[in-house]
């Protein structure tokens, strides 16, 4: 099973946006309610 090119980039560009938004969501989150790091 091998999707187009095209769809098969789109997917893989959805998992990096979704990826950086959750690991910058959680540096958010550690800056705002941790004070433990620098």
């Amino acid at each position: 099973m091998y999707a187009s090119h095209q769809s098969r980039t789109f997917a893989g560009t959805l998992v990096v946006v979704f990826w950086r938004a959750l690991k910058g969501f959680c540096f958010l989150y550690d800056v705002l309610f941790t004070d433990t790091q620098i």
